[in-house]
């Protein structure tokens, strides 16, 4: 067989013999196995940093809403300061 387009590491590889050939394939598959166990690791921590993004989205939403109520409680005991005011005022007026 003639192979003339053949890349070199082709060619080298058809010299080695059946047990040479049968280490790199050994090697091969650790080193496909290690990868495989280190993209198990990073889907978990992928996983695991969207679920705390989400409850940073749902913290960060608490919080906006419980801002939103503090604001209108503040107007609110604003008002009735007001009304105070204009309560005592008139009641001073009649007091008179």
């Amino acid at each position: 067989m003639m192979r003339r387009n053949e890349k070199p590491e082709l060619k080298q590889l058809r010299k080695l013999s059946r047990s040479n050939l049968l280490e790199l394939l050994l090697e091969q598959a650790k080193k496909n196995e290690l990868l495989e166990s280190e993209i198990k690791e990073l889907k978990i921590r992928i996983e695991e940093q969207q679920f705390f993004a989400s409850e940073s989205e749902s913290i960060a939403e608490s919080i906006r809403r419980l801002n939103s109520v503090v604001n209108r409680a503040e107007k609110v005991v604003e008002r009735c300061k007001n009304c105070k005011k204009t309560n005592s005022f008139i009641g001073k007026l009649f007091a008179r």
